[in-house]
């Protein structure tokens, strides 16, 4: 938890001091962060991989160690909620240094005890359920890209103003 908090605190602090170029790029990235998650759900329901292994080493067991995982692992959520990140940081910046210091420092703390959360119901429920949703992947993996590219449209259709 405490290298995801440090995560983003860092990106906060990139947000606070980047926050007008930010706010100038939202209206291009947000239909583009849609058009990638309809052309994403398409690879998930056309049953493709896109082909992105990465060998991880061994996790270090020392505090510094799950600090650094922490961290990385902040960074890599990060790009799922990307656009809500930037809406806060962006928003934040309407309340002053300290206003916005305080904003950005709750976001990171909730994100970091959510991803703590949702660490631990991932490796019980793995224990739990392995066995009943291995005979159900496919029902999953459909569901999944079906659920990417509703998101995608909502999101596109969101950014240009039409809902």
């Amino acid at each position: 938890m405490t290298g995801a908090l440090l995560a983003f605190s860092v990106l906060s602090g990139v947000a606070l001091v980047a926050g007008e170029a930010v706010e100038r790029l939202l209206p291009v990235v947000e239909p583009l962060v849609g058009v990638a998650l309809v052309a994403l759900g398409g690879v998930v329901l056309s049953g493709r991989s896109l082909g992105a292994h990465v060998s991880l080493p061994e996790r270090r067991t020392s505090v510094l160690g799950f600090a650094l995982f922490g961290g990385l692992y902040a960074l890599v959520a990060t790009a799922c909620v990307l656009p809500l990140f930037l809406a806060v940081a962006v928003q934040s910046m309407t309340l002053g240094t300290v206003g916005a210091a305080a904003v950005l420092a709750s976001y990171a703390g909730s994100f970091a005890g959510l991803m703590l959360a949702v660490t631990v119901a991932t490796a019980v429920g793995h224990r739990v359920g392995t066995g009943a949703v291995a005979g159900r992947v496919d029902r999953f993996t459909t569901a999944a890209g079906v659920l990417l590219v509703v998101a995608g449209v909502g999101q596109a259709a969101y950014a240009l103003g039409l809902v």
